[in-house]
């Protein structure tokens, strides 16, 4: 049998247990306990000179004995642009010819029929262990902030979201996080 700890593996990630509260953080209960916290990394706009693989590293050397980190590149759908697409193609009224009209339609149908574009995002988990390690995790955005690199937490529904991802990309056509019932958090 492989061994369920090596690189690469998600077994440990899509067999959970639910959510609990870790300090003011939701966290994945993990199938052996764990409280595993996650956050998407991005570039900072406003800085043209975003250093990742330097907050990657800091990241790191930064991490005790003992400590966990999972970093994740993920290649993710994105709806925005065909979204905004569309909205601006109902607000356009210039196609009451046929010719209009019959473009109208063609870029309509084009939008809605084409593969989404993908973007690839960067997300953390990170094992929590005790409150030195949650002292780890609050300091996450300072760390990367001297890199350019943004931290956002995420909240259950994104975890959930995140963990569709990984189990099945498919899956988001048939079972909706934002439609689960996330009551079950154990505080």
């Amino acid at each position: 049998m492989a061994d369920k700890n090596a690189v690469g593996s998600t077994l440990g990630f899509v067999i959970a247990r639910g959510f609990t509260q870790v300090g003011r953080y939701p966290a994945l209960l993990g199938f052996d306990g764990s409280q595993r916290l996650f956050a998407e990394l991005f570039a900072d706009v406003d800085r043209p000179d975003v250093q990742p693989a330097g907050a990657y590293y800091k990241l790191i050397t930064n991490l005790q004995a003992g400590q966990t980190i999972r970093i994740m590149q993920i290649y993710w759908p994105d709806a925005e642009p065909r979204t905004a697409f569309l909205q601006r193609l109902a607000g356009w009224e210039n196609h009451k010819t046929e010719g209009l009209d019959i473009l109208h339609q063609g870029l309509s149908l084009a939008a809605q029929q084409l593969p989404l574009p993908f973007l690839r995002r960067t997300f953390i988990e990170y094992v929590c262990q005790g409150e030195g390690g949650l002292a780890w995790w609050e300091g996450l955005p300072d760390t990367c902030a001297s890199f350019g690199v943004q931290a956002k937490y995420l909240g259950a529904r994104e975890i959930q979201e995140l963990a569709y991802r990984i189990l099945n990309p498919g899956f988001d056509q048939y079972a909706k996080p934002e439609a689960a019932d996330l009551s079950g958090i154990m505080q």
